[in-house]
C-alpha cells in the first residue's frame, strides 16, 4: 500500500487484524480489544452514514477523553469526515463561538450524542442545556455538530 493513501482507518483496522484481542484501550478497568474498537468505530460510523453526513464533511465533537470520543474519532476516519475537536471545559457561550469560527458559509447544523458507554448508536439531537443553579449553559454529553 501507498504510504500516502494509509488513512488512519487503515492503522485501526491494520491493528485489529494483527493484534486482535489484545487491549487497545483501557479506561476505568474496562480493556476494549483493537477489533473491539475497529468494530465500534465501524458502527458508529454506519449512523453517521444513516444520517447523511459523509466524506469531506465536518462534525465539531465536544466529550471528555473517553471512549466515545474515541469511537467519533474512528468513524470519521472510515468515512472521511473532518473531526472538528472542542475543548469540553469551555461554557456553552464559548462552544457557540466555536462553533460559529468552524462553520461553513451555507452549512446546516444539528448537534449529535453518542451518550451511551460502550454502546456504539447513531447518534441522536440535543441542545445545550442550562443549570436552575447557574446561569452558564453546559453540555451535559458527549456531543457532536455537525458543519
Amino acid at each position: 500500500m501507498d504510504v500516502q493513501a494509509f488513512t488512519v482507518y487503515d492503522m485501526i483496522a491494520r491493528a485489529a487484524s494483527v493484534h486482535g484481542d489484545a487491549p487497545a484501550v483501557i479506561q476505568a478497568d474496562r480493556p476494549l480489544s483493537f477489533r473491539q474498537f475497529k468494530d465500534r468505530a465501524d458502527a458508529l460510523a454506519g449512523g453517521l452514514a444513516a444520517l447523511g453526513i459523509g466524506k469531506g464533511e465536518r462534525i465539531c465533537i465536544l466529550a471528555q477523553n473517553d471512549l466515545a470520543y474515541l469511537d467519533l474519532y474512528g468513524a470519521c476516519a472510515r468515512e472521511g469526515i473532518v473531526a472538528y475537536p472542542i475543548n469540553w471545559r469551555l461554557t456553552a457561550d464559548e462552544v457557540e463561538h466555536v462553533l460559529e469560527r468552524a462553520a461553513r458559509p451555507g452549512s446546516r447544523r444539528s448537534t449529535l450524542s453518542t451518550e451511551r458507554p460502550g454502546k456504539p448508536r447513531a447518534p441522536t439531537c440535543h441542545r445545550p442545556t442550562r443549570s436552575p443553579s447557574s446561569p452558564r449553559r453546559r453540555w451535559t454529553s458527549c456531543r457532536a455538530a455537525r458543519y
